[in-house]
């Protein structure tokens, strides 16, 4: 009887936190193993399945300001950030209307936000983002090397004449604890090098900027109260009913957090065109203190992101880190690229 009183109240409590009834996450649970795929769809029948609108929606300014104030973001009236549009502005709609579908392909339990790429068409401000339109879906599923991933393309458009503002294109992966434990005992062991490297970036034009961002226990309860997110496993006590320790804080906090600072090194909030990719490697622990560093490129063939670079649309690169230490020295974060 105790334990499946505990059970019922972190389903209960899992389902309230992220918005999800119960019957959705029991679906979930009981036809959709981790680290697989279901249902079989091509990516052209997933996309029509999984694909949800918004039509004429008035954007939250007060909560917009809230997020840019948390994040260090340039003054919304006269910019909003490409990471805000790409996620918090449509997050609810994103966990309600197309991971809780029935056809969604991964298990909701454990799906991990695995890599972001976002493109930006045009300088946002609140008039210009005043209302929007929106559309999600996923466009993509397969399976890989510990277990599966998903693609689901968000885009945000003007509703005045249809132009896309923000294009988001987000990879969630599922793990099968047997593959990965395979994976990891075929990778081989790494050079000194080649371990520093995933703690510096690629070669820089010039010094590269530091700066040292505090994250205080109460961070992600704030974060997740201005963003939508309110996934237990970043909130202090609850976290524990999903085996955790400590909360782990918001990877897409970190990725706002960088692209502030660049922007404003960069001037970019007046710059109509850009292109952030980034790709979360180890959680932060909260409380944390994580250290983020960023710099010119001067060659694009040295960053991981490398393949994804388009050198033809954009020609100033500037790759960002976010580390942290730990028991095994400086621990890799966040890494990405944020191209103009």
């Amino acid at each position: 009887v105790l334990v499946i009183t505990v059970a019922v109240a972190i389903l209960l409590l899992f389902s309230t936190m992220i918005g999800l009834s119960p019957l959705d996450i029991l679906a979930s649970v009981f036809t959709k193993s981790s680290g697989t795929l279901y249902p079989p769809f091509s990516s052209k029948v997933l996309a029509a399945r999984t694909r949800h609108e918004g039509k004429e929606v008035v954007l939250n300014l007060p909560l917009a300001r809230k997020w840019a104030a948390f994040c260090h973001s340039p003054d919304i009236e006269k910019h909003i950030s490409a990471v805000y549009v790409s996620l918090p502005l449509t997050m609810s709609a994103l966990i309600r209307h197309v991971v809780a579908s029935p056809d969604f392909p991964l298990s909701v339990m454990g799906v991990v936000h695995a890599k972001h790429v976002i493109e930006q068409f045009e300088c946002i401000d609140a008039s210009v983002l005043g209302v929007y339109n929106y559309s999600i879906s996923v466009t993509g599923s397969r399976l890989n090397e510990i277990g599966a991933e998903c693609d689901v393309l968000i885009e945000v458009s003007s509703p005045l004449n249809s132009r896309l503002l923000v294009s988001t294109t987000m990879t969630f992966t599922s793990t099968d604890a047997k593959k990965a434990r395979a994976a990891r005992k075929r990778r081989p062991e790494l050079t000194a090098a080649e371990q520093a490297a995933k703690t510096n970036l690629g070669p820089t034009a010039s010094a590269p900027k530091q700066f040292v961002e505090e994250i205080k226990r109460d961070h992600s309860k704030k974060y997740a109260a201005c963003s939508g997110d309110m996934n237990p496993i970043h909130l202090p006590i609850y976290c524990k009913a999903m085996g955790l320790p400590k909360p782990i804080m918001h990877g897409v906090f970190s990725l706002a957090r960088g692209v502030a600072a660049i922007t404003d090194a960069y001037s970019l909030a007046t710059v109509p065109k850009l292109r952030i990719a980034a790709a979360w490697k180890l959680p932060m622990p909260v409380p944390a203190t994580a250290h983020f560093t960023f710099g010119e490129l001067v060659d694009v063939t040295k960053t991981e992101h490398a393949n994804g670079l388009d050198t033809t649309k954009f020609k100033r690169h500037i790759e960002f880190l976010a580390t942290r230490e730990g028991k095994g020295g400086t621990l890799p974060h966040l890494r990405g690229v944020v191209s103009f």
